[in-house]
Order: C-alpha cells, then sequence, then structure tokens
C-alpha cells in the first residue's frame, strides 16, 4: 500500500508540482526581450517588446488552459454518463455483434441485393 501511494499518488503530484513552478518561472523570467536572443514587437496595444521565448511559454500556458478544459469536461460526461467511467459500457462479457449482411457487396450509392454485381 505505501508503495502504491508514492508510485501513483505522491511522486506524480511532486512532479506535477514541479512543472507548474517551472512554467510559472519561466513566464516571469522571459517576459522582457532581454532574456533572449530574438524578440517580438507588438503592433497593438500595449506596444510592447516580447521575448520569443516568452511566446513559446505561452503556447505551453494555452495547452494548459486547454488540459483544465478537458477535465471540466470529462466530469461533465461522468455526471451524464457514469456507466462508461465504471467500465459497465464494454467489458469481456459484452457480445460480440456481427450484422446480418456481413459479406454483402456494397456498391458506390447502393447495396447490390441481387447478389450479382453490375457491370
Amino acid at each position: 500500500m505505501p508503495r502504491s501511494l508514492w508510485l501513483r499518488g505522491i511522486l506524480p503530484v511532486l512532479g506535477g508540482l514541479m512543472l507548474w513552478a517551472a512554467l510559472g518561472y519561466n513566464l516571469y523570467f522571459h517576459w522582457g526581450p532581454g532574456h533572449s536572443y530574438t524578440s517580438w514587437h507588438m503592433g497593438f496595444w500595449p506596444h510592447r517588446d516580447i521575448s520569443r521565448v516568452f511566446l513559446i511559454d505561452l503556447i505551453d500556458l494555452i495547452d494548459l488552459i486547454s488540459l483544465v478544459i478537458g477535465v471540466v469536461l470529462m466530469f461533465a460526461f461522468a455526471a451524464v454518463r457514469p456507466a462508461f467511467f465504471r467500465g459497465e459500457t464494454l467489458n469481456r462479457d459484452t457480445p460480440t455483434l456481427v450484422p446480418e449482411d456481413l459479406g454483402t457487396e456494397v456498391r458506390l450509392f447502393r447495396v447490390d441485393e441481387s447478389g450479382a454485381a453490375d457491370g
């Protein structure tokens, strides 16, 4: 039990917190144009020069926002369809269903019911 707690709980949370801290530090440190070899001048208000490394970090932040939206949607879907998250939708006891017309030749816009191919 303690090994499982460390490997599945404490260490992944610590790793995630360290990555969050690194992202926060990079956003703070790379804001100014002097911290990179290249910079980008904002052509709109507030007309600042921004480090290109900051823009890469900003893309990471957008990825983080999409991750949070995905987690929220997962919980919403878990409330709507709880059987999926309990593993009740497909399991080893679920019968394999095969369509009756398996092997029937399908033409471009219709199924050939006579069994002969139209030439």
